[in-house]
């Protein structure tokens, strides 16, 4: 019985802001920003500022919701396809991480987080 009341009142470890700012200012030049709500609901930005990159500059809503420990699916507003999406939180340098495993361009793998090529902290 405990157990279930500690579940039902344990916060999810995705809620609140992650953000791609590393410490080192990239994110002046290129960054993404998203934000999990407990209501299942999110909004995402990402932004660069250069023009081969104005693909990257995006703003939308989502939907979220928990399908096991570690995976969620996510539907954007403006998208019929729900995207599963298996995820790794880990702790590095103080910092709270998030990453997805990433499709890899050429030879190159990619960390990052869902449809960001970079991971996110725990703002």
């Amino acid at each position: 019985m405990l157990q279930l009341i500690n579940k039902l009142f344990k916060r999810d470890e995705l809620i609140g802001e992650w953000n791609t700012e590393d410490g080192s200012g990239f994110s002046i030049i290129m960054g993404s920003w998203i934000k999990f709500r407990k209501d299942g609901s999110g909004h995402f930005k990402s932004w660069a500022n250069v023009d081969e990159e104005s693909s990257y500059n995006l703003d939308g809503s989502f939907n979220w919701k928990r399908i096991n420990e570690k995976t969620i699916s996510i539907l954007e507003h403006k998208s019929e396809s729900i995207e599963i999406i298996e995820y790794r939180i880990e702790n590095s340098n103080n910092r709270t991480v998030l990453t997805s495993k990433q499709e890899q361009k050429g030879t190159v793998n990619i960390e990052g987080f869902w449809n960001f090529s970079q991971v996110m902290f725990k703002s």
